[in-house]
């Protein structure tokens, strides 16, 4: 009895295990049989292999590379040094009549003067007051003090005197003033020459930093340098840069260069 007993507490615990190692398997071919694709890595940019540029040049001397050369990203490839001077002198010529031209500001100017009249014309003003209130005041009839003596006309003359200076002050005011605003529209003229020049100005500083100057965009070696044309005192080459290995040399090398580039695909 004890020997069945035992048997059957064995083939229990055995049965009991199969489904465990099922469980197990099964999880295990889950895990490593999934049902997703995996996804391919985003492709990455290239640096190009070639990059053709069109140079223009006053000079031969204005380029600063052959084929054959190696090339770093940023080294100097041609320079209009004619062009460049010429725009320096241009810009220490706009200088100097920049500096001519400061004036102190219009709206400053005439203002004094414009005082100076509205006071002379008061003054006229009060002569003729003065001379009016005192024939009012006066008995004596233009005729009557035609023929008083000299020591009766003598306050009307001085009154009349007064008079007469006033108008002179005042002449005189306004000749300087019509003279201020004279020199107002010149100096108008000179803020819109001033204007000018300064646009002027910029446009050569513009120039001068980005104008004659070519550097390489990429690393790689000078694979050909060809002839265009030529226009207008420009010379015009077409340059080919590449990031393969060094190419061999040929004799295809132009008399001359420049500083704007055009970039072909």
């Amino acid at each position: 009895m004890e020997a069945r007993t035992g048997i059957t507490i064995a083939l229990l615990m055995v049965g009991c295990a199969q489904p465990q190692i099922s469980n197990e398997t099964t999880e295990t071919i889950a895990a490593v049989s999934p049902t997703s694709k995996p996804r391919p890595a985003p492709p990455q940019k290239n640096t190009p292999r070639r990059l053709k540029m069109r140079l223009t040049l006053d000079r031969p001397e204005d380029l600063k590379v052959k084929v054959g050369d190696e090339v770093v990203k940023g080294q100097l490839l041609s320079d209009r040094s004619v062009i460049r001077t010429r725009l320096m002198r241009k810009r220490n010529i706009v200088r100097r009549k920049l500096k001519q031209l400061q004036r102190p500001a219009i709206s400053s100017l005439s203002a004094v003067e414009k005082a100076e009249v509205e006071q002379a014309r008061f003054n006229v003003e009060q002569a003729r007051s003065a001379i009016s209130a005192f024939h009012a005041d006066s008995p004596w009839t233009d005729y009557a003090r035609s023929v008083l003596p000299i020591s009766e006309n003598i306050p009307l003359r001085q009154l009349q005197n007064q008079y007469l200076q006033a108008k002179g002050e005042l002449a005189i005011a306004i000749a300087k003033l019509q003279d201020s605003q004279q020199r107002n529209k010149v100096l108008q003229h000179s803020s819109t020459q001033t204007g000018e020049l300064t646009a002027q100005l910029q446009e050569i500083e513009e120039k001068l930093n980005t104008m004659g100057l070519v550097h390489s965009p990429i690393n790689g070696w000078i694979k050909s340098i060809k002839w265009v044309g030529q226009t207008n005192r420009e010379l015009q080459i077409e340059m080919t840069v590449t990031v393969r290995s060094k190419p061999q040399v040929k004799a295809n090398h132009p008399k001359a260069h420049h500083g704007n580039v055009h970039f072909f695909e």
